[in-house]
């Protein structure tokens, strides 16, 4: 019994220490707690705050867009000392070196923020630094969210004209005929829609014609013909920036010895159809070659490359006839023939010289004005004047012809316009600046002759 006692009456217990243990944890526990509730609220905050600067620096990014693409519409080039912003006109410094900020991008208050524009013009040639490439530039926006949070974004941005008129050829279908065939040397791009025709239907067919990318007079290889290089105001161009494009349909270049490109002067990119490769030689399927044919480019050149465009809505442009007949010298039942016959019979206009038949010359000479619209033919000379536009049932140019002025002929007849002499300007260095010739047909245009002909000019075909 006295062992008993001496356990019941042991007053030196464990409870009080254990208790003050386990305060201890709770508050160390409740501490952790608290820092870690803390440390997540800061980490949100910033998280919170980071990515509003983001939406701020990407919203820059859009503005600076916009902003180019403006710039752009208005003198087509992002390198000149004039930006054109929405706003107005703003002077810059432009500089391959580093990022300048243009008058009024800077601190643009957006959200719970700014942002900042920025700048820096590419060149091409690292010996010109000072030289820059018109449609390529860096863009950086610094975008500002709360609590002095920010966020820099920047974006190499290449801008590319895919308007029909900026190629050399722009075709939409064919009818029941291929697009562009026979042996024709084109400078520039070329842009093949295929509208309406089978994948596997041909559109391009070019046998002994290239496509160059190039306006120099270097021939035969990668040059094109000097009496046409010396009409082209602004002079030769070593570089295009063609590219050769087929929304839908075959290149053949089976027979002849035409190419698209040379070996020192390639096109900026060869792209046709879906670019499927299935024999497996790298050549695109859609490209048919023959031995003597071949087809060089920086991108697409052998290998296949589908069309790069996709379903962006680039189509063929409408024939706006209200348009023309309101503003137009109508000649669709005006007779003006020489004695032969010849000239601009009820409607049908022929431009050809003076002729001989027998023992007797014909001059089929033209002369009409009605305001601003005039078209005036010399037989002798074989010089067109023309100004606005003039109406005619169908269009003969049977003879090399030189035109001065800015006008358009439109057909309206159902005829192929007929095209087998040299249309060129009188002067030389004088298109498209001083000197404009447009052809707009409802037909055809069928161009022939026994040799290549030279032409300026841009001509449309419904």
């Amino acid at each position: 019994m006295p062992a008993i006692r001496m356990i019941y009456n042991n007053e030196k217990g464990m409870v009080l220490p254990l208790g003050l243990m386990f305060l201890a944890i709770i508050a160390i526990l409740g501490t952790t707690a608290v820092i870690v509730t803390t440390t997540d609220i800061k980490i949100g905050s910033n998280y919170k705050t980071s990515v509003q600067a983001f939406y701020n620096a990407e919203a820059g990014l859009a503005r600076a867009e916009a902003e180019l693409i403006n710039d752009l519409n208005v003198d087509n080039d992002l390198s000149n000392t004039s930006f054109e912003a929405i706003s107005g006109t703003i002077a810059i410094a432009p500089s391959s070196a580093d990022f300048y900020t243009p008058a009024g991008f800077n601190n643009i208050p957006f959200g719970a923020g700014d942002y900042t524009i920025q700048f820096k013009n590419y060149a091409p040639d690292p010996t010109a630094p000072n030289v820059y490439h018109p449609a390529i530039i860096w863009v950086r926006s610094i975008g500002t969210g709360p609590n002095s949070s920010t966020v820099t974004l920047e974006s190499y941005l290449s801008a590319e004209n895919i308007s029909p008129w900026n190629n050399a050829i722009f075709a939409g279908g064919g009818g029941s005929a291929v697009p562009i065939t026979g042996n024709v040397i084109i400078a520039g791009s070329v842009h093949i829609l295929g509208e309406g025709l089978p994948a596997t239907a041909t559109v391009f067919n070019n046998q002994t014609g290239d496509c160059r990318n190039n306006s120099t007079t270097v021939p035969p290889a990668i040059g094109m013909d000097g009496t046409l290089a010396s009409k082209v105001d602004g002079g030769a161009s070593s570089d295009l920036n063609a590219k050769f494009r087929v929304k839908n349909g075959q290149v053949d270049m089976s027979l002849g010895v035409g190419d698209i490109g040379a070996l020192l002067n390639p096109f900026k990119g060869i792209y046709v159809t879906d670019g499927d490769d299935g024999d497996g030689d790298g050549v695109n399927d859609d490209i048919m070659l023959g031995g003597a044919a071949s087809i060089y480019a920086d991108k697409g050149a052998t290998s296949a490359k589908a069309y790069d465009l996709g379903n962006y809505n680039t189509t063929l442009p409408i024939i706006d006839t209200a348009l023309l007949d309101a503003n137009s010298l109508n000649l669709t039942a005006t007779t003006e023939v020489d004695g032969w016959g010849t000239g601009l019979n009820a409607g049908a206009l022929e431009l050809t010289g003076k002729h001989k038949e027998g023992p007797t010359w014909y001059r089929p000479n033209i002369n009409k004005t009605d305001g601003t619209n005039s078209i005036i033919f010399n037989s002798n000379t074989n010089l067109l004047i023309i100004n606005g536009i003039i109406k005619a049932v169908s269009l003969n140019i049977s003879d090399n012809i030189t035109y001065a002025g800015r006008g358009t002929i439109y057909t309206t007849g159902t005829a192929a316009t007929a095209i087998s002499g040299n249309v060129l300007p009188d002067t030389a260095a004088s298109y498209p600046t001083t000197n404009v010739f447009g052809v707009v047909s409802t037909g055809n245009i069928a161009m022939g002759g026994g040799a290549q002909i030279l032409l300026t000019g841009a001509y449309y075909s419904a």
